[in-house]
């Protein structure tokens, strides 16, 4: 009777602690918090204890986070900047992201979730459904972001807690545990930061699948360069690839190699080649459609065939640079074994390419 006494008793004591540690509430504070080389202060704004967080980003101290929940509020002037929240950080410019645009308030792409990798956001990579959407961002008033992480998928939620802002299917980095913070460029509040560690249940997802995953031409295997010289292989009229190291490396399911996953840029060096091999049972041309950020070349067996530039306002001032399907090059195959080759370089949003080839017939992706 004493031991099960005991056993009630410290049940009984226990349960605030457990209740307390499903969901944590951080003030804003030196103990809490790794200010780092942030900008910040610690503030009363708007009737709410916050830090006025000037630029850089605030982790929590201690948390090792991978599936669960972080809230914060959000107050923000009207300007054009990008500040959000952050988790599964694993290092210096390694983690997933949400943020949002004030400057794009109405319009489709005023919030974004991109992972970034060895520093560089893949925001060009990854857009519309499932990455951004329409808000309507009213400055100077705290707004309320949630997110719900599980797995390789996470809801995130703006103002209205019941319904999911983005639905996002594929969080891109591996699940590893990692920091939680938030971050900034320019002067924005936050406010009111809580987490938990209890796994999530998301939303009802749908299955439908998306066409590019069933397009027998789509490209999911390609041959990765080393890191090059940028004046090396960019805008010549032919290119010799003997002497550089390969690597094979799969797409996303959607046709997409993000390059920044696995090579990290450098000064005078923010180029890569990556090629793969087409057979054909004859001599013939071929549509080769494809996206990619931020300048490529394109060689058939050694022979320039295309240049392009798709950066950021590179065509006008609105211009965006997202990829996608949009180019097109007309492959001439020998008949035999033929090597295409991507230089793609990258300057800012997004190092990345995909391909698909629309007729299959007569041909083969080796």
């Amino acid at each position: 009777m004493k031991k099960i006494f005991n056993l009630v008793f410290s049940l009984l004591f226990l349960s605030p602690v457990i209740l307390a540690q499903q969901t944590t509430g951080v003030p804003f504070n030196t103990t809490n918090w790794d200010v780092g080389n942030s900008d910040m202060e610690f503030e009363t704004y708007m009737g709410q204890e916050s830090v006025l967080l000037k630029s850089g980003s605030l982790s929590v101290k201690d948390v090792a986070f991978i599936d669960g929940t972080i809230e914060v509020d959000i107050n923000f002037p009207d300007a054009r900047f990008f500040p959000g929240v952050f988790f599964r950080k694993t290092g210096p410019g390694n983690l997933e992201s949400f943020y949002i645009r004030p400057h794009q308030s109405g319009n489709p792409d005023a919030s974004q979730y991109t992972p970034i990798f060895n520093g560089l956001a893949g925001w060009q990579l990854y857009h519309g459904e499932g990455h951004g959407d329409i808000l309507n961002l009213e400055p100077n008033t705290w707004h309320r972001i949630k997110i719900n992480v599980s797995g390789d998928q996470a809801d995130i939620y703006f103002n209205d807690m019941d319904t999911p802002h983005l639905i996002v299917t594929d969080l891109k980095r591996d699940k590893k545990t990692g920091e939680i913070g938030v971050n900034t460029g320019a002067p924005v509040h936050y406010a009111n930061f809580s987490y938990s560690t209890e796994k999530p249940r998301l939303v009802e997802r749908n299955d439908a699948t998306d066409e590019n995953e069933t397009s027998a031409g789509l490209i999911t295997s390609w041959q990765l360069s080393n890191l090059v010289k940028d004046t090396d292989y960019q805008s010549k009229v032919n290119i010799n690839t003997s002497n550089l190291a390969w690597t094979t490396r799969t797409t996303e399911d959607s046709g997409t190699l993000n390059i920044a996953k696995y090579l990290l840029r450098d000064e005078g060096m923010n180029t890569a080649l990556v090629k793969v091999k087409i057979q054909s049972d004859k001599k013939t041309t071929k549509e080769l459609q494809f996206g990619y950020s931020d300048f490529t070349w394109v060689y058939v067996n050694g022979q320039l065939m295309y240049g392009g530039r798709n950066d950021f306002r590179s065509r006008d001032y609105r211009y965006l640079g997202t990829i996608g399907f949009f180019d097109a090059v007309y492959l001439p195959l020998e008949k035999g074994d033929n090597e295409v080759v991507f230089v793609v370089s990258e300057n800012f949003g997004g190092w990345g390419l995909k391909a698909k080839l629309s007729d299959m017939s007569g041909i083969k992706i080796k």
